[in-house]
């Protein structure tokens, strides 16, 4: 499944083609991505970096607080989506840490004169194959959790994951300030 590729990653694409002159393709994937009716920003897009909060205390009681309080959670719901979401950063920890490490070593490789641009295709087609696996699971949870919800719940569900993808909503991402340059 192919999914739509942030801002930042069109932008690396962008100078990867520059760098080995193929400028055509730099302005193909410099201009400005289709934005789809229920589109809704990546945590990449958001400046939010990979991993930074996912495994501090409380994380996920935050998020499943967050969740409960729109949805309206009954006790029994509460906690199976505790459990899911425990789940979920437990079968995604190392996952996340990869990204988070690949995402630092392609980060020294464009801070060199000249940087490889094979190398940071390597490394950035890994972080794609590896958040694409993370959503596959947040899905997935997320669906288990869909299937304990009444129709006023699903409808609140649908409407907020219009906005935030189900990886986000699980992990409670909140937008950030972009770092300082």
């Amino acid at each position: 499944m192919l999914t739509p590729l942030s801002s930042r990653a069109l932008a690396l694409l962008a100078l990867a083609g520059l760098l080995v002159g193929s400028a055509g393709a730099a302005v193909f994937l410099l201009r400005p991505p289709a934005v789809d009716e229920g589109a809704h920003a990546s945590a990449a897009d958001s400046g939010d970096d990979e991993g930074d909060d996912d495994d501090e205390p409380g994380a996920e009681m935050q998020a499943k607080a967050k969740i409960c309080k729109k949805l309206l959670c009954t006790d029994s719901q509460r906690g199976e989506l505790g459990t899911l979401i425990r789940q979920f950063r437990d079968e995604t920890r190392d996952s996340r840490t990869e990204v988070k490490n690949l995402r630092a070593s392609a980060a020294e490789i464009w801070a060199s004169a000249e940087p490889e641009v094979a190398r940071v295709t390597e490394l950035e087609t890994r972080v794609w194959t590896l958040e694409g696996e993370v959503e596959a699971r947040a899905r997935a949870a997320l669906m288990t959790f869909h299937r304990l919800l009444d129709e006023e719940q699903r409808r609140k569900l649908s409407k907020w994951l219009r906005r935030k993808s189900a990886r986000d909503l699980l992990q409670d991402r909140r937008v950030r300030e972009p770092e300082a340059g």
